[in-house]
């Protein structure tokens, strides 16, 4: 394993341990607290925090390779869940709220006709995919 490898390795699991320990930990306290607002500060980090890991898995490729990305990716993780800063609740009431709340009939529409909505979304990203993969298949001959 090369030093690159090892560190992007060290790395992802260092970001793991800041994302998941201390907010599982504190979740689970909020949730046996008796207060509800502990409850919607945690939840929000979770929202903020999938979000965050749904956009990693696509641009981390391509930027993992910035200088101190990796370090700033973490320290991010940190401003995210400390009462301190409180940026989860920062990006949800700046980003999230708004983007939610300006879609909201487009994914209501789309969770009323769940099975239908599904089996359609389904069939149309196999039928996408297959026509891709047939284009790189001739592409390669």
């Amino acid at each position: 394993m090369s030093a690159a490898a090892f560190g992007q390795y060290a790395s992802d699991i260092l970001t793991l341990l800041v994302k998941f320990s201390y907010p599982t930990y504190a979740s689970f306290k909020a949730v046996i607290s008796l207060a509800d607002t502990d409850d919607t500060t945690w939840l929000i980090y979770w929202v903020v925090a999938s979000l965050f890991t749904f956009l990693e898995n696509y641009f981390l490729p391509f930027v993992s390779w910035v200088p101190f990305f990796m370090l700033a990716r973490l320290l991010v993780y940190i401003w995210l869940q400390l009462p301190y800063f409180n940026g989860s609740i920062f990006l949800f009431n700046k980003v999230v709220r708004p983007f939610f709340s300006e879609n909201s009939r487009t994914f209501d529409v789309i969770l009323a006709n769940n099975n239908k909505s599904i089996r359609n979304t389904v069939s149309i990203a196999r039928h996408s995919l297959s026509g891709t993969y047939e284009e790189i298949l001739r592409s390669l001959e």
